[in-house]
């Protein structure tokens, strides 16, 4: 009798442990299902908040009164007001018209050089400038190039009268230069009176540089200046911006940095 119990206490002991393994099988299997179950429901959780910030979002339109679209238009602040005198200049330069009238750019070739500094003369070199152009664009060369040509002495003359209304500080003469279709540019002249130290000497250069903007035509003469600055005198090379109005050598305004210039071609006087 006591060997048959204790096979059968050694039995109730292997039923024991069975059942506790399958007990933590089914603990372990439990906490597997609802680590499962629980996934769906942060993602959804996730997709919401994603949802609600995408609506938040759109509650904060263009059409909201704080928007402004100047700065949001870029994060750089400078980059993102533009002066109002910049944006006259351009419109100034979409509006002139001269003649002849500038032909639409030929499409550089990967090769072609960039275009030269309007602030500095340029040299005209020996190449054809016409290699590869339209015949309006060849024809343009040739009258721009002959109204440098045509009368060097008024050319001359206008740049050296402006360059004298610099040197002494006359807004009205400088006034009196202006081409007549851009309008009284009080500020653009204050400007220009302000943009060099004081001029003791001056000489014209013989080289203009022809650009284009828009349906105007500039021409830039040169001057070279002697200015005392701080009681040190220096030369230097300065742009004297015109266009052709009318059969008239006048002061343009359209020699902004901001407007778009094209390049024509350089004439040595």
């Amino acid at each position: 009798m006591m060997k048959s119990r204790a096979g059968g206490d050694g039995l109730d002991t292997r039923a024991r442990r069975v059942a506790a393994a399958l007990i933590a099988l089914a603990i372990v299997a439990g906490a597997a299902v609802l680590l499962l179950e629980g996934a769906p429901d942060d993602a959804g959780e996730a997709v919401r908040r994603t949802e609600n910030g995408s609506q938040e979002a759109a509650d904060a339109s263009p059409g909201a009164p704080d928007h402004d679209p100047a700065v949001a238009a870029n994060d750089d602040s400078d980059a993102a007001v533009t002066p109002v005198a910049t944006t006259a200049t351009r419109s100034r330069a979409r509006s002139v018209r001269d003649t002849p009238r500038p032909p639409k750019p030929a499409t550089p070739s990967p090769a072609a050089p960039a275009a030269p500094n309007p602030a500095k003369p340029s040299d005209p070199g020996g190449d054809d400038p016409s290699d590869g152009l339209t015949d309006e664009q060849r024809e343009y060369l040739e009258e721009t190039r002959a109204i440098v040509e045509r009368d060097p002495a008024a050319l001359r003359e206008m740049a050296g009268a402006i360059v004298a209304a610099i040197t002494s500080g006359d807004e009205d003469a400088l006034a009196e230069h202006l081409a007549d279709d851009e309008g009284p540019q009080p500020e653009y002249l204050s400007a220009l009176l302000d943009r060099y130290p004081t001029i003791v000497e001056s000489a014209p250069l013989g080289t203009v540089n022809i650009f284009s903007a828009g349906e105007a035509t500039l021409y830039f003469a040169y001057a070279l200046v002697e200015w005392e600055d701080a009681g040190i005198r220096s030369e230097h090379t300065i742009p004297v911006p015109m266009r052709h109005v009318n059969g008239e050598w006048r002061l343009t305004t359209l020699d902004d940095p901001m407007v778009e210039l094209t390049f024509v071609q350089a004439v040595q006087l």
